[in-house]
């Protein structure tokens, strides 16, 4: 397994302290199903490498190609010390449900997946994306109203790429988030491996779109769920409704196909829609809606301010 990266090492220290001589336990053999990080199994099948059960005082590695899976009744807390995930890790415990891992570290193609039909999920505790991008998705098929959502209430850290793919609506709601590098939503023709060796192409499909979702910030700004220096990218069969004052140092791209909903004032340092980059300035919902309508639906009432501001056009 290579080197786990910088920010794994910091959940690490945070959990266990300088001093301490945690151990490092990998997953041996993918969950099936009713399987769990509480299932030990049974030589020469045992789940972990120490042939327990997750349990306190050992930090936990999932590695490429392999399934971890949460219990699927209540509200599970992860009991070990730090969690990364390389492979791909279900959240089974179904709707209404909350998942606290203290520190969560997700790996460079490393999947968090919604696995209950129908469900919204809450992750809570603390995740690190600090190494290449990690993908957060759903896997709810087509038609039928099987949006699968996550509200993602965990303090998110970390300078590299969260993927949110499929149908179902991605919440942020911390608003002491320090994430930043990139936030990207939606898209088609997508590399996933996950718990398989080969990789899986993944696709939003059309009329069902990923959404993500910023609940909570400062009215100035100065503090929000998608931090203050992150930028986001919305590809192919995206939403993105930002629902507080966000201002950061980074930009904000809508590819073709998305579309964005815009009811805040918005602050970036570059803005681009369908391959057009605009100069600073103040530009209206009014004015976004005239002239990029696609992707700015009727009925908003917000303003995105690039650069030094300017005036609107």
């Amino acid at each position: 397994m290579r080197g786990v990266s910088r920010a794994f090492l910091v959940a690490i220290i945070a959990a266990v302290g300088l001093n301490a001589q945690a151990a490092t336990i990998s997953l041996t053999t993918n969950n099936g199903a009713g399987a769990s990080w509480e299932t030990a199994g049974a030589a020469p099948n045992f789940t972990w490498s120490d042939g327990l059960a997750a349990h306190p005082g050992a930090n936990y590695e999932v590695g490429a190609n392999l399934l971890l899976r949460t219990p699927t009744s209540g509200s599970p807390t992860f009991p070990g010390d730090s969690l990364m995930v390389q492979g791909q890790f279900n959240l089974n415990a179904g709707s209404n449900s909350t998942t606290m891992i203290a520190n969560l570290a997700l790996e460079a193609g490393g999947v968090i997946v919604n696995a209950v039909s129908g469900s919204t999920q809450t992750l809570a505790g603390s995740l690190a994306v600090d190494a290449g991008t990690g993908f957060i998705k759903g896997t709810g098929s087509s038609g039928g109203g099987d949006n699968r959502n996550i509200v993602i209430t965990a303090l998110v850290s970390g300078d590299s790429e969260i993927h949110f793919l499929r149908r179902g609506t991605f919440t942020l709601s911390n608003p002491n988030n320090s994430f930043s590098g990139t936030w990207r939503v939606g898209g088609t023709g997508v590399l996933i491996s996950g718990a398989s060796s080969a990789p899986t192409m993944v696709s939003n499909q059309s009329g069902e779109p990923t959404a993500l979702k910023a609940s909570a910030g400062s009215p100035g700004g100065t503090t929000g769920c998608l931090g203050l220096n992150a930028s986001v990218v919305m590809d192919a069969d995206s939403i993105f409704e930002p629902e507080y004052n966000w201002a950061t140092t980074g930009s904000l791209t809508l590819n073709a196909n998305s579309q964005m909903i815009l009811n805040r004032t918005i602050r970036v340092e570059a803005l681009t829609v369908g391959g057009v980059s605009f100069a600073d300035g103040s530009y209206s919902h009014a004015y976004l809606a005239a002239n990029h309508g696609a992707y700015f639906p009727a009925g908003g009432s917000g303003t995105i301010i690039v650069g030094e501001g300017f005036v609107e056009p």
